[in-house]
């Protein structure tokens, strides 16, 4: 229903250390991009909500990008849209199998949180 969904978007939670990780690669000056699957408004609404919002430079929503992760077609996106120079990024991501992702893992470093 649309109240679950409403309701959705105000539910998040961050683990243990994930503030303290993010502040170092941050002040490292990784790159720091988000991966997610779901709804444009609910994904964005608990990043900002949780307080990660601002540790990453682009966040990846599957609804935006037009596929679903693991899909080849969302990578080859997110790849797309991630600057040339940038080599040293950090993903989060819910999902710890990231499939077509890891053919890009000698050309990009990662991390999942």
């Amino acid at each position: 229903s649309k109240q679950y969904g409403e309701a959705l978007s105000y539910g998040f939670f961050t683990v243990d250390g994930a503030f303290a990780l993010l502040d170092y690669l941050k002040n490292k000056a990784y790159g720091i991009y988000a991966t997610t699957n779901g709804l444009s408004t609910t994904q964005y609404r608990r990043i900002e909500g949780s307080g990660l919002g601002k540790y990453f430079d682009k966040v990846f929503v599957s609804e935006d990008a037009g596929h679903q992760k693991p899909e080849k077609a969302y990578f080859d996106y997110v790849i797309s849209n991630i600057p040339e120079n940038d080599k040293s990024n950090a993903y989060r991501g819910r999902q710890s199998k990231l499939g077509y992702f890891r053919r890009y893992k000698r050309r990009y470093r990662y991390l999942l949180v």
